[in-house]
């Protein structure tokens, strides 16, 4: 087992990534998810242009081979909020892990699969602050040489949901008091979804009608219904 152009990452640290090792039978599905499995290591220690691939002339003979192109180690000189009218930066930074290059304390590192899972959490922060419309994106921006990156998390809030009423339905052993006293919600306020759930009594689901923006604009969203 060779991995010829790897320099950046010890080869014990390569080796320990693959199903087999030498002597056993020849597995090509197994030689391929281990292309794949150091792709991903590169990938995640910040060389985003990495390219792993099989020499498949030397596979003929039994012998497997990887070739590594490493390309350049890409850090995150910056992280930015676009579009994000409710939340300070310094909130919403919170709510993500891509973080910049910190010497000794951060490897700043860029990876897609980060990425993606933050822009799921911001999404998911928004929606339960009452902007159930947000959408949220990503723009990368390389220096010319592509050793670092600004990364801008682009966001649409959309409207903000308020609740115009509360209703209950299906109350067969209390009355619409005795389970509106038990909840933590009003007309007027923001939708909140943590705070949704929180205030409901055990066994009851919710039924919330709620009212987004102004005049022409307003809209109205039923979220969930009585248990």
């Amino acid at each position: 087992i060779r991995f010829l152009g790897a320099k950046e990452i010890k080869e014990k640290n390569l080796v320990s990534l693959l199903q087999f090792k030498v002597d056993d039978p020849l597995d090509q599905y197994k030689v391929q998810t281990g292309s794949d499995a150091i792709a991903e290591k590169y990938q995640g220690e910040g060389y985003s242009d990495a390219a792993v691939s099989v020499d498949e002339q030397a596979l003929e003979s039994g012998d497997v081979v990887y070739l590594i192109t490493e390309g350049p180690r890409v850090r995150i000189k910056k992280v930015q909020f676009e579009g994000n009218h409710s939340f300070s930066r310094t909130i919403l930074a919170g709510q993500v892990q891509t973080k910049t290059y910190l010497w000794l304390l951060r490897k700043g590192a860029y990876s897609e699969k980060q990425i993606q899972d933050d822009i799921v959490s911001l999404r998911t922060f928004y929606r339960r602050h009452g902007f159930l419309d947000a959408q949220v994106g990503r723009r990368l921006d390389y220096s010319p040489d592509r050793r670092s990156l600004t990364v801008t998390f682009v966001i649409e809030e959309g409207l903000h949901y308020t609740i115009a009423n509360v209703k209950v339905e299906g109350n067969a052993h209390f009355t619409v008091d005795q389970i509106l006293n038990t909840m933590k919600l009003a007309p007027g306020n923001v939708l909140n979804l943590d705070r949704l759930e929180a205030g409901l009594a055990p066994g009851v689901s919710h039924l919330v009608v709620l009212r987004a923006g102004l005049g022409k604009k307003q809209r109205q969203a039923l979220v969930g219904r009585l248990a």
